[in-house]
């Protein structure tokens, strides 16, 4: 008889993988709906719509990697806010280069609040992930048996 704890693990696997193939769905979605307004309309709503949906499928790889205990997330994390800080200076840029593609319900001043908050968001917390990326390979190349970048297979 299993223990009741591996049930809710596997459980939690289960709700971690549904979770990351509908990231990975909707951000393939945002990206080719992306590269066709670029293509039909607007170059500036496309990239936007074209970084969005790639770093929402990276979210979902990385959500996918943490759920099987991959070393490689934080990576993928620092991979991700980087298209996310990508994201938010687009939004910034397109707004102020072309506003009429904001033109709606809506304008391109909300652009550009929506640009800051990412870039004060996703700023700093891309910061954070690569000094903690820089020190776990630091504390990598200290340990035993890695020195010289020797691998002990």
């Amino acid at each position: 008889m299993k223990p009741k704890h591996w049930d809710s693990a596997a459980r939690y696997r289960r709700t971690e993988r549904r979770r990351s193939t509908a990231m990975f769905i909707i951000g393939t979605l945002f990206t080719i709906t992306g590269v066709f307004i670029w293509f039909t309309d607007s170059l500036w709503l496309g990239l936007t719509s074209i970084v969005f949906g790639l770093a929402v499928v990276l979210g979902g790889v990385l959500s996918w990697s943490q759920a099987h205990g991959s070393d490689g997330s934080l990576k993928v994390a620092v991979i991700g806010c980087l298209l996310f800080v990508v994201l938010s200076a687009l939004m910034i840029i397109g707004a102020v280069v072309s506003p009429e593609d904001f033109d709606g319900q809506r304008g391109p001043l909300y652009a550009v609040i929506a640009g800051s908050l990412g870039l004060a968001f996703f700023g700093p917390g891309l910061i954070v992930l690569i000094v903690k990326l820089v020190q776990r390979s630091r504390a990598d190349q200290t340990r035993p048996g890695k020195a010289g970048g020797d691998e002990i297979l």
